[in-house]
């Protein structure tokens, strides 16, 4: 432990070098603005064809494009253009709102048009006569959550742990729009309902959600007449924001490929129309487009910095430093910022960069040698040790709240043939199924567990210690007591 914080010093000391000699140059910079790193620039840059926002980027469909593309499409940005070629020619891609397509989508399919569909909104009466309807999905369909936290016994059928993202992997490879992809990562998706006679075929399938239902995620179709269909149930996973997640830019390009007959010679199409907002999506180039991101914070920077192993640091620290010490470039920049500069302005900047630099680095050292002392093998297993306990302590207390709500469970199951979950409460029929003629006794046993269901309702899971867990289960005996068995034995328990 003390070799790799010596080693973890020798890292920092080397990237503490790197910074002081990137601040010279910053500082020169800032000195001849005239003379700076822009003389070095032959032409002026142009400026973006397209600002968009962080959020504005997430929701686009550049990398969508960048893959029509790929397969041979060119893009149609005017629809009259457009619907003046040939259905046989042409692919429409209609993303999100399909209530006002730009054409009767029925009418151009069986004409041998070929049509991509992806809306995770309500089909209405659009997609009917194509024998599809698109059902909105509520997260609570898709997984159980106890405290807003997901409980379903099978975490993996959603991307990152969120109920909305599910992991769409049940899919028939043997269809050309799977050939290569394993899995597709969804977002606030819907399933597809089909019908009808020459119905679609459906080829990918949402995760089995409670009580082992599960939906239609993507379905194709082919006519005679050449015309072919794609629909899917969530147009964001084509958005930039989750294009590079799974496979979905790989299913993309297949889907593409398929649709414009890209390998069929007879069959390969030229043009497409991207339709989204009830608009023609505007064909932009990825390199004119300017994102609005927020710069990383320093906090954000050290932790990157800190995640990152030491033999990767002393790469980084190497590239800082041989990009810094360049000879060419750091005497060129300086000797046109110099001679642009008075003497006596010159003297008075080194001067004063020298004393800043020399007491930066001492203060730094006095700080890093202050840490390295105080940082020892002991302390990081003390932490390491507490952070364990502390998960395990609350798995356990987690545990014993489900033991308790178990207890209670198969308490109404005995006496009153339903769960005490299905309320949360105890079953109605207990209340009028006491015995006559102890009325001291009863209403103890009522208040009792009156008392026992306001503490599982308001009591967080730590409440539940040991101790209490088995104080619960001599009175639970205690209630039985006062039950005959074979009370509700005529009753169908409830599940």
């Amino acid at each position: 432990m003390q070799t790799v914080r010596l080693f973890s010093w020798q890292v920092r000391s080397r990237m503490i070098f790197a910074l002081l000699i990137g601040l010279i140059v910053i500082a020169s910079t800032v000195l001849g603005p005239a003379h700076g790193l822009a003389a070095f620039q032959d032409e002026e840059k142009e400026l973006p064809a397209e600002q968009l926002s962080e959020r504005e980027w997430k929701l686009g469909y550049h990398g969508f494009n960048i893959v029509s593309n790929g397969v041979g499409l060119e893009h149609d940005t005017d629809v009259k253009t457009w619907k003046r070629r040939p259905a046989s020619q042409t692919v429409l891609v209609v993303l999100g709102d399909v209530s006002n397509p730009p054409t009767n989508l029925e009418h151009y399919y069986n004409n041998g048009g070929a049509v991509f569909v992806a809306s995770d909104q309500d089909s209405l009466a659009t997609l009917v006569p194509m024998g599809i309807i698109i059902s909105p999905v509520s997260i609570g369909e898709m997984a159980s959550k106890y405290r807003g936290v997901i409980v379903d016994r099978d975490k993996s059928i959603f991307f990152g742990g969120l109920s909305e993202c599910p992991i769409v992997s049940r899919l028939i490879d043997s269809h050309p729009v799977f050939k290569r992809a394993n899995e597709v990562i969804g977002n606030r998706v819907a399933k597809l309902n089909i019908f009808g006679e020459n119905k679609a075929k459906a080829i990918a399938f949402l995760p089995r959600i409670e009580k082992g239902r599960s939906g239609t995620f993507v379905c194709v179709n082919e006519n005679e007449n050449g015309g072919r269909l794609v629909c899917m149930g969530d147009q964001s996973v084509l958005s930039n924001q989750m294009l590079m997640h799974g496979d979905n830019a790989v299913f993309a390009q297949d889907a593409m490929l398929w649709l414009s007959g890209f390998k069929e010679t007879s069959k390969a199409r030229k043009h497409v129309l991207v339709w989204n907002g009830n608009k023609a999506l505007q064909t932009v180039d990825i390199a004119g487009v300017d994102v609005e991101l927020p710069p990383p914070t320093s906090k954000e920077v050290l932790d990157a910095l800190k995640s990152l192993p030491p033999s990767a640091l002393i790469d980084f620290g190497n590239t800082v430093i041989a990009k810094v010490e360049d000879e060419d470039m750091v005497n060129d920049l300086v000797h046109r910022v110099m001679d642009n500069q008075s003497d006596k302005n010159i003297d008075r900047f080194w001067i004063l960069l020298s004393f800043g630099l020399i007491s930066l680095f001492a203060l730094t050292t006095y700080v890093w040698q202050k840490k390295l002392l105080r940082f020892t093998a002991s302390d990081v297993a003390a932490k390491r040790s507490a952070a364990a306990d502390k998960v395990r302590k609350n798995n356990e207390a987690f545990e014993r709240q489900m033991a308790v709500e178990v207890l209670l469970d198969t308490f109404c199951v005995e006496v009153a043939n339903r769960r005490y979950y299905d309320c949360p409460a105890f079953p109605n029929e207990l209340v009028a199924a006491g015995v006559y003629g102890k009325e001291n006794e009863i209403n103890r046993m009522f208040n009792s567990m009156k008392k026992v269901n306001q503490l599982y309702n308001t009591k967080a899971s730590k409440y539940w210690t040991k101790q209490r867990l088995l104080d619960l289960e001599s009175e639970i005996e205690k209630w039985k007591s006062f039950f005959p068995a074979d009370q509700f034995d005529s009753q169908p328990a409830k599940t």
